[in-house]
């Protein structure tokens, strides 16, 4: 399947949509909140593979500016070791 037929379905009401770049060690992901703080937000995010992988650490960063205390305002990185 590719990104153009993926366009036409109606993935966004699954809640997230991942598909990958012309590198294959980089994705691009799309969140699409249904309730809470965040509701009816539509987020983006650049998801990370280390050529390395599956050894080494996959970094996620947020494209959407969002303030949110596991993302890095500065960077956009997602930080899952302070939970």
């Amino acid at each position: 399947m590719n990104s153009k037929s993926l366009q036409k379905e109606e993935l966004h009401s699954q809640g997230i949509l991942v598909i990958p770049t012309s590198n294959v060690l980089v994705w691009s992901c799309v969140v699409f909140v249904k309730g809470g703080y965040y509701g009816k937000g539509k987020f983006k995010f650049s998801i990370q593979f280390p050529k390395t992988y599956p050894l080494g650490n996959i970094k996620v960063y947020s494209a959407t500016k969002i303030y949110h205390p596991l993302i890095n305002i500065e960077t956009g990185e997602l930080d899952l070791k302070v939970v």
